[in-house]
């Protein structure tokens, strides 16, 4: 069974099997938004260096959503060239300091292989302390990652458990994916899933 990174038409990555012998089908959605490069698709938002012409000194003295901003603005090269390695580097300063954005950011770059050598079990690393704070583009990783064992044993039960999750924040593709997963889950696997929902509590969030 070969793993592969799909890109969908919005750019969105998502894991998925190409074993046609799988007897269940796998989960690669796509959102409605126009087709982006692998890079770029990495993380889904924009940020322009001129129009936050501080940002580089907020990021140089520790500031955590600065540090993330610098990442994407590097990532996608708006207002400074553009260099996926520095991207990775303040991703990762803004990661270590528990900014779910920036966790968010270097889970997907290690996800994609960006500025670093594709590592699944790191990337669900990354997303799983982003998805603590209830970021619901990495629950919605972490439901993928589970459906599909990537980085972690396939466990449908959790995979439900985090797509609702960051299904109850209007994440679509996450809805898309609990909706399509429902039929094949047991009610008690759907009890039990909907069960340590209604009682998860999620971390602090970092500013």
């Amino acid at each position: 069974m070969v793993a592969v990174i799909a890109v969908g038409l919005g750019g969105d990555l998502g894991l998925h099997e190409t074993d046609a012998s799988s007897p269940e089908p796998a989960l690669a959605l796509a959102p409605a938004a126009g087709p982006r490069d692998a890079a770029r698709s990495v993380v889904p938002r924009e940020i322009h260096l001129a129009a936050h012409p501080d940002l580089p000194q907020r990021a140089e003295r520790g500031d955590a959503q600065a540090q993330s901003g610098l990442a994407l603005a590097y990532l996608n090269g708006q207002g400074v060239p553009k260099d996926v390695g520095l991207a990775r580097q303040w991703a990762e300063k803004a990661a270590l300091q528990g900014h779910a954005e920036g966790q968010y950011q270097l889970g997907s770059m290690y996800l994609a292989g960006t500025g670093v050598l594709q590592d699944f079990p790191t990337a669900l690393k990354w997303f799983e302390k982003a998805a603590q704070q209830n970021h619901a583009a990495a629950q919605y990783r972490l439901g993928l990652a589970y459906y599909n064992g990537h980085g972690v044993g396939v466990d449908k039960t959790k995979a439900y458990f985090w797509f609702n999750l960051a299904a109850a924040q209007g994440q679509r593709e996450a809805t898309a994916a609990r909706d399509r997963l429902l039929p094949l889950l047991s009610a008690e696997q759907v009890a039990s899933a909907q069960r340590e929902g209604l009682a998860w509590k999620p971390a602090a969030v970092k500013p």
